[in-house]
């Protein structure tokens, strides 16, 4: 055989050589290459940050709007006892914070912390909420000052606004009296009973300012029934109650949050 003829079989050998093992690489690529995902610890595939943006559920801190807290009061409700407020605006269309960690604290007129309350809440998007806390107690301590903050950044997540399927209405303000009072029905309009339902009620003054504020919850709401809940306060709202806001607060019905 011819140097030539030689070398010619050689090239033909190798091209059948690399065809036959370009499908064991494919399958050696294919099981060692690790996909793109969301909890990788990496920006890759269509992520628009680490783990976040793109198609995944988080949100990027950079492309979510901060919580707004509008407004932070107390209310004594008796001598040495208050309820606390905090009004939360979250002003993303498009994504909610689940079990966001909060804390109140109550503090004399030297900054000194008399009470401490924590909680967390889940703020729905393009929704207002009011966290309250009742019964604060602080003894025979002065109280200059409430103090809202939230223990750690929310954690932004795509989801978007739900249409209310807790419905308030009959709300009533007996604000004359020397006990007032405030009345209001829930009703439950969707398939699904739902659990741990927190009714807020905030009282406000003819200029809009809030004069009082408390909180129940409903433990369960049967599909289509409805609960009527009355909030009293001891003593009458300084200045007078003028308005009410009733704000029901709960996970969505059916499982999903």
């Amino acid at each position: 055989m011819s140097l030539w003829g030689l070398k010619r079989q050689v090239r033909i050998a190798a091209v059948f050589f690399l065809f036959a093992l370009l499908p064991v690489a494919a399958l050696v690529v294919y099981l060692l290459w690790e996909r793109p995902t969301c909890d990788d610890g990496r920006q890759n595939g269509g992520e628009t940050g680490v783990d976040c943006g793109g198609s995944c559920l988080l949100v990027c801190s950079a492309e979510a709007n901060a919580a707004l807290v509008a407004w932070a009061r107390r209310f004594e409700v008796s001598p040495g006892r208050y309820n606390v407020v905090s009004y939360v605006e979250n002003p993303n269309v498009g994504a909610e914070a689940r079990d966001v960690p909060y804390r109140f604290r109550l503090l004399d007129p030297d900054g000194v912390p008399i009470a401490t309350r924590e909680g967390t809440v889940t703020l729905r998007p393009l929704f207002s909420t009011p966290i309250v806390e009742n019964g604060l107690a602080t003894g025979a301590r002065a109280v200059s000052k409430v103090e809202f903050a939230f223990l750690a950044s929310p954690v932004w997540q795509r989801a978007a606004p739900r249409e209310p399927v807790v419905v308030v209405a009959d709300e009533r303000l007996s604000a004359d009296a020397a006990e007032p009072r405030v009345v209001a029905t829930v009703e439950n309009v969707s398939l699904f009973p739902i659990r741990n339902l927190f009714v807020v009620a905030i009282v406000y003054d003819a200029t809009g300012n809030a004069v009082g504020a408390s909180r129940t919850v409903v433990e369960r709401l049967e599909p289509d029934s409805r609960q009527t809940l009355t909030f009293t306060w001891a003593a009458p709202f300084s200045p007078p109650g003028a308005s009410i806001e009733i704000v029901p607060l709960y996970d969505a019905p059916g499982g999903a949050r």
